[in-house]
């Protein structure tokens, strides 16, 4: 199993193989645009649960592809940190978006990162397919260890 530093680099370089395929096609394609910044969204949200902090945000905020490029680097930083001074097997308590008290481990919650990102980067990828532009070459990790990203 890749640890979990590894996994948050490789969730970065591929959410930015989408925005990139995303400015690439040159036009107008607020459909994916929107999808990459709920990726930052969910991403910061669960962030700021780990940290102990409320941060509300809007889950499907209007970002530019500059402005989702400079959160991208900083989510990657962020959560490298946390997972530096936080063990896998921690709880993460917060309250639930129905209003309940939850816990979660580190670990689950690095999880539900992953897989909601990997979830709309292949929404992403059929987005710019039905609008006849080229998505991503890869978003997959074996493709990324090959290029020397991670």
């Amino acid at each position: 199993m890749a640890s979990p530093q590894q996994q948050i680099r490789f969730e970065h370089w591929a959410n930015s193989q989408s925005l990139e395929a995303i400015v690439a096609a040159s036009h107008d394609l607020p459909e994916a645009l929107s999808l990459v910044a709920h990726i930052v969204s969910i991403s910061r949200f669960w962030a700021a649960r780990v940290e102990g902090t409320a941060e509300k945000l809007a889950p499907w905020p209007t970002l530019t592809a500059p402005e989702l490029e400079a959160e991208l680097r900083q989510l990657r930083d962020r959560w490298l940190r946390l997972s530096n001074g936080t063990a896998m097997d921690a709880q993460v308590r917060y309250e639930s978006s129905d209003g309940e008290n939850r816990s979660n481990l580190f670990s689950e919650v690095l999880q539900e990162v992953f897989l909601h990102g990997a979830h709309h980067r292949g929404q992403i990828a059929l987005v710019l397919r039905m609008k006849g532009f080229e998505p991503p070459r890869s978003t997959d990790f074996i493709p990324a260890l090959r290029t020397k990203v991670l």
